[in-house]
């Protein structure tokens, strides 16, 4: 399965190295003398997928070049960011600071919309959190926005059922060329399918589905992960590190249905990367299946499908991209093995946080629900005596009536 899909080949070269340029190497290289002989000594891995032609370039060591590293204070750069950020910020008044769509506004408790003024599609439209900083939005307040993202999706598709394939882009922070900090994805539909890549993406599993005896290609693209160790599953929702990255740290999530679990999981692989892998600048892409609920899925549709990307040191003026992945091949400096690691365990601690607090929210339930029931037995317990009372008085009474 795994050759139906990937084209794989490893090549190496060699560099002498004059005493001197020795220590300036050196010095790049953390001093150390192992990494110095793998310098003299490299190995590329090169990963072409067959059906999408997406190609990646594998050299870890190219991670040491001079300024890809930023010894900075990130923490001191972001809380600046966001201090001056936050004053004369549109979106944190957005009802009144951003236009809406003809049908108005979608609001919820965490989140809402506003027409983006700028747009790239018929209906394109922002989803606006209501927490300025997005390193401090919690699970409960990112599910809003994608409860709030999915409101939006079928508004527009009960507006105008021509346009039906939801797409959304999110960037995080300069870096990843937001033009605003405050927390906020962009939402689009189009009525004759996804953007370029993705719709390539889907024409070739379909090319495979015809050359495969009608096998599922993203199916097995998981399955090709997952075979590796380098896929992971979380209920009804899975995330692999990706064998043919665009960038850095890639991580693409897949679930059948954009359901609570798929969402559940993108989360908690933000929180990798933000807090556990320290890579505050990212940018995802958003793509799920078309807006027709009373057509079943054909063998054409794609599954709800997530990809994400780191976008280097958050306060490095050094773009991530270059000329090599704009006109050649992804180059990756990230070993996919290390990425999962770091999902794995997210789910692992943020999951088992989420099911704790759901057990003591339910124990609170279930202890208020025994003491209201307590209480209502207590009340029965009065009337019944209550009504005892009344039926000895009664008895009482007719007793002394005869008795008269």
């Amino acid at each position: 399965m795994f050759e139906r899909i990937y084209d794989v080949k490893r090549r190496s070269g060699q560099i002498i190295v004059p005493d001197t340029f020795q220590t300036k190497l050196l010095k790049w290289l953390g001093n150390s003398e192992d990494l110095l002989r793998e310098a003299k000594l490299q190995f590329v891995t090169i990963i072409y997928n067959k059906y999408t032609n997406e190609e990646t370039i594998f050299n870890p060591l190219r991670s040491k070049r001079p300024g890809v590293n930023n010894e900075e204070d990130v923490q001191t750069y972001l809380d600046e960011l966001m201090q001056k950020s936050t004053k004369d910020c549109d979106f944190c008044a957005y009802q009144f600071k951003t236009a809406e769509d003809t049908f108005g506004r979608i609001e919820s408790t965490h989140s809402g919309t506003a027409a983006n003024a700028f747009k790239y599609n018929g209906y394109h439209s922002l989803i606006i959190s209501k927490k300025h900083n997005i390193f401090e939005v919690n699970e409960e307040e990112f599910l809003d926005m994608m409860h709030t993202t999915m409101r939006w999706y079928m508004k527009v598709y009960e507006t105008d059922k021509a346009y039906k394939y939801p797409q959304l882009m999110w960037d995080c922070l300069p870096k990843a060329s937001a033009s605003q900090i405050h927390t906020h994805a962009q939402a689009s539909l189009s009525p004759d399918g996804y953007y370029g890549l993705m719709k390539h993406i889907r024409l070739s599993a379909i090319r495979y589905a015809k050359e495969n005896g009608g096998n599922n290609y993203f199916t097995e693209l998981l399955q090709v992960h997952n075979a590796l160790g380098l896929a992971t599953k979380f209920g009804n929702a899975s995330a692999m590190a990706y064998l043919t990255p665009k960038n850095d740290n890639e991580v693409i999530i897949m679930s059948k249905t954009a359901n609570l679990d798929f969402f559940r999981l993108l989360f908690y692989v933000i929180k990798a990367f933000t807090e556990d892998m320290k890579l505050y600048a990212w940018s995802l892409a958003m793509f799920l299946p078309k807006l027709e609920p009373w057509v079943a899925p054909g063998f054409d549709d794609i599954p709800a499908l997530v990809r994400i990307v780191s976008r280097g040191p958050v306060n490095s003026p050094r773009s991530d991209i270059s000329a090599m992945e704009l006109f050649g091949a992804s180059n990756v400096n990230i070993d996919p093995f290390n990425v999962i690691q770091y999902i794995e365990n997210s789910v692992k601690k943020r999951s088992v946080v989420e099911q704790k607090e759901e057990h003591e929210e339910q124990k609170d339930v279930q202890k208020e629900n025994k003491e209201k029931s307590e209480e209502l037995n207590k009340v029965e317990s009065k009337e019944k005596s209550r009504e005892n009372n009344l039926d000895i008085n009664e008895n009482l009474e007719l007793e002394i009536k005869d008795q008269n």
